[in-house]
């Protein structure tokens, strides 16, 4: 039945796999992702061996096929991942981005000749999705991603909604001129009756957006990588600037790479001469030894000069931010990176 599912996807034959799994939490008794993992491909192994002559072969980089497991607390979940690969890279020695759910684009014509800047990490639409209905998305909202690159959550929320009023906007021209592309290639599938666009706004200075008039804000922040990040100076103002914009009830679900230094922000612990002056980075560390997101990228991670410079410079005057409250944490796997997607509403 598998083999038959992956010949629908254009798989026509199975030689080399690889197991992979993601976990929430090592669990109690010390069993982990890795462990998932061997167990996985043990048992892939000796369902496709016969006279001691493996069919299945295992190759983490050139594979065929990807065994995928999912290891939430005391829930396990394992299945093949049916569809093309997510994205390429043209070196086959590091081929290893791993494959996605049947449908990811067969099921989004407005994906196909779609427009992304070689150096901007993209969202996947799948996960966009998710990050709307954690936000608790419903027909005829307006909803604002005030750091879009290049469109996806606007686009996914203005597609699967009825109604919407979806916003896309970014501070990089070049990246907000491949979303106004994307947005053109979506708009003859939106869901009845929504409409879609993009800006060019700064994150930090969403002048342009009323007050109290946005339902969601939805964003997947910089993690400093790709993307110049001065967290200490800018999250605090685009923070503010989110409190602005929602409406009394309205929610924002942020995806971050870190979650200590909004949490200290919101509980008043940093206050605006934390923003001005350098934060002792010692104190925000995560339990498990990483270092939250800080400032701006390091050197050698540095993009060429026409790389996105996120959001704004930091606001003289004091950012208000009691009228937003911290309804959850969700540990997010992405690209590789554990991060997290925070809910917030204003009271």
């Amino acid at each position: 039945m598998a083999e038959e599912m992956l010949r629908a996807t254009g798989v026509s034959s199975v030689r080399r796999f690889r197991a992979s799994c993601v976990a929430s939490v090592c669990c109690e008794a010390g069993f982990d992702c890795v462990d998932a993992m061997r167990t996985i491909g043990g048992g892939v192994l000796a369902a496709h061996c016969f006279g001691g002559d493996p069919r299945w072969n295992v190759d983490l980089k050139r594979y065929d096929v990807e065994i995928y497991g999912f290891l939430f607390h005391d829930t396990f979940a394992c299945g093949i991942l049916l569809g093309g690969q997510w994205r390429r890279n043209t070196n086959e020695d590091k081929y290893s981005f791993s494959t996605v759910p049947f449908g990811e684009r067969a099921s989004r014509p407005y994906m196909v000749g779609d427009h992304q800047p070689w150096f901007m990490p993209r969202l996947r639409p799948s996960t966009a999705v998710l990050l709307l209905t954690l936000a608790g998305t419903r027909p005829g909202e307006a909803v604002l991603d005030p750091m879009g690159g290049c469109g996806t959550i606007a686009i996914e929320a203005a597609a699967q909604f009825e109604g919407v009023r979806a916003v896309t906007s970014d501070n990089h021209k070049l990246v907000t001129s491949a979303a106004i592309k994307n947005c053109v290639l979506a708009r003859p599938h939106l869901a009845s009756g929504s409409s879609l666009k993009a800006e060019d706004w700064d994150a930090c200075n969403l002048s342009q957006v009323e007050g109290a008039s946005i339902d969601r804000v939805i964003t997947d922040m910089p993690f400093g990588n790709k993307c110049r990040w001065d967290v200490a100076a800018a999250l605090p103002v685009m923070l503010g600037e989110v409190a602005r914009v929602l409406r009394p009830g309205g929610r924002a679900v942020l995806l971050m790479k870190g979650y200590k230094r909004l949490e200290a922000l919101l509980a008043g612990a940093l206050v605006q001469e934390r923003i001005d002056d350098p934060v002792d980075e010692s104190e925000l560390v995560d339990g498990d030894g990483e270092q939250d997101e800080l400032v701006a990228a390091p050197d050698d991670c540095a993009m060429d000069p026409g790389a996105p410079e996120a959001s704004g410079t930091a606001a003289k005057e004091p950012v208000r931010l009691d009228c937003l409250k911290l309804l959850g944490r969700r540990p997010v796997a992405i690209g590789g990176y554990l991060c997290y997607a925070l809910t917030l509403e204003k009271s």
